[in-house]
């Protein structure tokens, strides 16, 4: 199911692994929640992506039963119990099954301010890197991420190729020589077919290579047939990738055609040996990782390396929505819910619906209930929600809507030191009297700032219920102002005695100033 405020009383699941990419749940709030994976003797990782057809999950012979397993959550008292069963069964003499359960605790850390507040990125879409860094600079970006379908890394998930390594090299020299940090694309599920490698890979029958239907597969990336190429040289037996076409740069003309990996094999060592080597080489600054097929173990040690090597290093997780018909109604975060404990930050957006409630954010966009927080994607997301959960979008993809002036405010009033308190939390000081109206607060010692938005898309008026005790301040001592902020809101005074007045789906950042 979608994420959010849950079931009222109860909420039943059923195996179906064909027309589902799901295997358990997770149940909880920010401060507390437990996720619940069911797996058999027969597990194995599934695709992910709009792959998950070609590479399903096996229904486990224990839990599953043949379709008569299933989970149901159910609340009861303050809580809630979680309930998996496998259904009526007749065993034999010398039968066994393996009912295997993982359990992971969340949230995996406390929010890290530094980087919430403090990591600015720049990451482009277009082919061409001249600007990158003259535009990361000059719009107040501190780290510069190096798509694949660019000048100076071509082909996917193999940035060191020799046409574009030493270019790729002198970009990396140059940003750091800025003072700018530097993250690569690299990640596994496909492989560009430009890698040297391919044909040694190959050779190891379906070992790499996830089989498939070859050239009788369709996909959203390839709708109306696979790449000739494939036919005259794969044949059989193989998933077709990511098409890449360039349009522009040294390699205008060109395209980079992927082919699907096999998850949990010595691909992943292949993986980390490039990334060791990036790291002595190249002096990369961290990983971008997007809907990868790495399992817990294999990151763990990505991360590892990232730390010995370059001790600043961050990791983060893009994923696009995977709860449709084409992923299969998976949870994104659910779904590599066993990896957040080594990312740093996550970019949740692609195919999201900003429109949603406030707690579908929370769980699905945020990142905050896992101790992490997040980006916007879709069309630049919508800034007055996101400041509700202290985000922003990223600078510089396609559609995005520049957060520089954000940042710019987040450092003129020390965001990175004043606590957040979240709508979601009981002992918020700031309340609304409008459910349509969410607010948050981020508190210093003589200062503090409500966000607050309109989860609509008509115009809402609410009352701020502020508890000045719990605020630490006096409210005949504090100017209350709606500041000026560059394609967020217009300066103005706020009578805190009488009604907000809020835009339709945008809402204000509201500064309370002890005199």
């Amino acid at each position: 199911m979608k994420a959010g405020s849950g079931p009222k009383t109860s909420w039943s699941w059923k195996w179906d692994v064909v027309n589902k990419n799901q295997d358990g749940v997770w149940v909880g709030g920010i401060n507390g929640g437990l996720r619940v994976r069911l797996k058999g003797a027969n597990f194995h990782s599934q695709l992910v992506n709009i792959y998950y057809p070609f590479g399903p999950l096996n229904e486990p012979e224990s839990w599953g039963n043949s379709g008569k397993g299933g989970v149901t959550v159910n609340t009861e008292g303050a809580g809630a119990v979680i309930r998996a069963f496998s259904g009526g069964r007749m065993l034999r003499k010398d039968s066994s099954y393996h009912f295997i359960f993982e359990l992971l605790v969340t949230p995996f850390r406390l929010i890290d301010r530094s980087i919430q507040y403090g990591d600015r990125y720049f990451h482009s879409d277009i082919d061409t890197s001249t600007n990158f860094i003259a535009i990361a600079k000059e719009h107040g970006a501190n780290v510069v991420v190096v798509h694949h379908k660019k000048d100076i890394y071509p082909y996917i998930d193999y940035p060191f190729s020799p046409e574009n390594v030493d270019s790729l090299k002198a970009f990396i020299d140059k940003a750091h020589e800025a003072g700018l940090k530097m993250k690569i694309y690299y990640t596994t599920r496909e492989l560009s077919v430009k890698t040297p490698e391919i044909w040694a890979l190959r050779s190891l029958d379906n070992e790499i290579i996830y089989p498939g239907p070859g050239m009788s597969a369709r996909t959203l990336v390839n709708p109306n047939g696979v790449h000739p190429w494939f036919g005259a040289n794969f044949k059989t037996d193989f998933i077709p990738g990511w098409v890449a076409t360039f349009q522009h740069g040294r390699f205008k003309g060109k395209q980079d055609l992927a082919i699907l990996t096999r998850p949990d094999s010595r691909m992943n060592n292949f993986y980390l040996g490039g990334l060791d080597w990036m790291c002595k080489h190249l002096k990369i600054d961290g990983l971008y990782l997007d809907d990868l097929a790495l399992d817990r173990e294999t990151l763990r040690r990505a991360r590892k390396i990232l730390d010995r090597q370059r001790p600043w290093a961050r990791i983060d997780l893009h994923t696009w929505n995977h709860y449709n018909q084409f992923g299969k109604w998976a949870n994104s975060l659910y779904l590599y819910m066993d990896l957040l404990p080594y990312m740093d930050q996550l970019w949740v957006g692609e195919a999201r619906d900003y429109d949603k409630p406030a707690d579908y954010w929370l769980v699905e966009v945020s990142g905050i209930p896992f101790g992490l927080t997040s980006q916007m994607l879709n069309k630049g997301g919508n800034a007055w929600r996101g400041m509700v959960f202290g985000i922003t979008d990223r600078f510089g993809w396609y559609r995005s809507i520049t957060p520089e002036y954000i940042w710019k405010f987040w450092d003129e009033h020390d965001f990175r030191n004043k606590r957040m308190t979240g709508f979601w939390d009981k002992d918020i000081a700031v309340k609304t009297d409008n459910p349509n109206a969410v607010a948050s607060i981020f508190q210093g010692s003589d200062e503090a700032i409500i966000a607050v938005a309109n989860w609509t898309d008509t115009v809402q008026t609410c009352r701020l219920d502020i508890d000045w005790r719990r605020l630490g301040l006096t409210p005949g001592a504090v100017t209350a102002t709606i500041p000026y902020l560059r394609d967020f809101q217009e300066q103005r005074v706020v009578d805190l005695g009488k009604p907000l007045e809020l835009p339709a789906a945008k809402g204000y950042m509201i500064v309370l100033k002890k005199n």
